[in-house]
């Protein structure tokens, strides 16, 4: 999902284009500043030098409600996976918050 910050290109406007192309979705999604906030953070940049760390599915950057409804109203019906890299909780709280906010479109 976050992939496309990347590139410096926001994740929904990828979806909007190439949903119907879709067979399987990785929910990720990254956080600005990055390293900057908290230098014990993993941190990646984009092409245009853009910093970013790994957060929590729907918390970051990504516009994860308006990728969702996409999906959603084109009737995607492929495969989700997510990443939990650990983000100071309990993994299997993370796992539940996750799941919970997929069924919310799903």
């Amino acid at each position: 999902m976050a992939n496309t910050l990347f590139v410096d290109e926001p994740p929904v406007e990828f979806y909007g284009n190439f949903v119907s192309e879709f067979r399987h979705v990785h929910l990720k999604d990254y956080a600005l500043p990055g390293k900057m906030s908290d230098p014990q953070k993993k941190c990646l940049f984009s092409i245009g030098g853009n910093e970013y760390s790994e957060t929590f599915p729907g918390e970051g950057t990504v516009d994860f409600n308006g990728c969702m409804n996409i999906l959603k109203s084109a009737g995607y019906n492929g495969a989700l996976s997510f990443e939990i890299s650990g983000f100071g909780g309990d993994p299997e709280e993370e796992n539940r918050r996750i799941i919970e906010k997929v069924s919310e479109y799903f």
